[in-house]
């Protein structure tokens, strides 16, 4: 903001004495020390000048301009924000997903035991029977278990993949969650819980 000193315009004034009428007259001669006066004046008003004025024209300009560069990098976070949020979303299903592939594969898993307890109990009611003995009884259950072994292993060899995969990428959206201060561990509290469990339960049947 311009401060005017009017006790130096006032000074002026009386420097130049009440007989200024007398010394110098009506006229012309009035208007060139007055005048100069305030042209000096008003040269401070100028706003290409340099000096306070100047300056107080650009403060507001810079500060607006910083204020508009602080409110698009605001909404470009927001934006990235809502993407990485739709993303631990997307993988979050991801993962519920391989966790019931998971639950599938260990009800296959028992299906083909009980099959096998089955078969099992068949060929010694045949034996106990007096039946003709079955060739190579054995050798077709082995091949039976060894075939089924392999599919399963197949199958969660494939499984173990796409885990390894998804890991990953969790792995890196947990890095930019972080950057952006969420709480990871909050978004993935309850997940793999019950894979857990179901660990502990074929523990336990062994």
């Amino acid at each position: 903001m311009l401060h005017i000193s009017w006790g130096k315009v006032v000074n002026s004034h009386r420097a130049i004495g009440p007989g200024i009428g007398a010394r110098v007259g009506p006229g012309p001669g009035l208007k060139h020390p007055v005048g100069g006066i305030f042209r000096g004046i008003t040269a401070q008003f100028e706003v290409g000048g340099s000096g306070p004025c100047r300056a107080g024209f650009q403060l507001p300009s810079l500060l607006h301009r910083d204020l508009q560069e602080a409110s698009q990098l605001l909404d470009t976070l927001k934006i990235e924000k809502t993407k990485i949020e739709s993303e631990a979303s997307m993988y979050c299903n991801l993962a519920g997903k391989m966790e019931s592939d998971l639950k599938s594969l260990s009800v296959a898993y028992n299906s083909l035991e009980q099959a096998n307890f089955h078969l099992e109990k068949e060929i010694k009611a045949l034996k106990t029977g007096g039946a003709t003995p079955i060739p190579d009884v054995e050798a077709v259950k082995a091949e039976a278990r060894e075939e089924a072994q392999k599919q399963s292993e197949a199958e969660l060899n494939d499984l173990l993949v796409c885990l390894r995969q998804e890991q990953s990428k969790i792995e890196k959206l947990s890095v930019r969650l972080l950057e952006l201060g969420e709480d990871v561990d909050k978004l993935l509290e309850g997940i793999g819980d019950d894979i857990g469990l179901l660990e502990d339960a074929e523990v336990e049947e062994d």
